[in-house]
């Protein structure tokens, strides 16, 4: 199990390096499941490295503050949605609710597969 952890943390790595020409100077959403949170991390400190603005829900949504509309807002202030899919995060009505907005705002996404499905 530690080898595919080592080898989707390299290949995420290695998109995020084809594609930096994208991302510098943008805005970017991850949606992620909570316990995929570990992964979202590594890609968000490696997109701010670059200079890139990055939402990941742990971070930018405070007590009390209304999740759908913190959603819907940054969704609207992206350029850019990571979708980070595993058997958790399929089976979560947040992921298809983050899913489905970014689909319908027009935002480009990137599906990253972090397991088999």
């Amino acid at each position: 199990m530690n080898n595919i952890k080592r080898n989707n943390l390299s290949y995420i790595r290695n998109i995020m390096l084809k594609i930096f020409h994208l991302f510098v100077n943008y805005r970017v959403f991850i949606s992620v499941e909570s316990k995929d949170l570990k992964y979202a991390n590594k890609i968000r400190n490696f997109l701010r490295k670059l200079g890139v603005i990055v939402f990941v829900y742990d971070e930018s949504i405070r007590g009390g503050e209304k999740w759908r509309e913190k959603i819907k807002e940054n969704l609207e202030d992206c350029d850019y949605s990571i979708i980070l899919l595993s058997s958790r995060s399929l089976k979560s009505s947040n992921i298809k609710y983050e899913i489905g907005g970014a689909y319908f705002m027009g935002k480009e996404f990137l599906p990253v597969l972090l397991e088999d499905i």
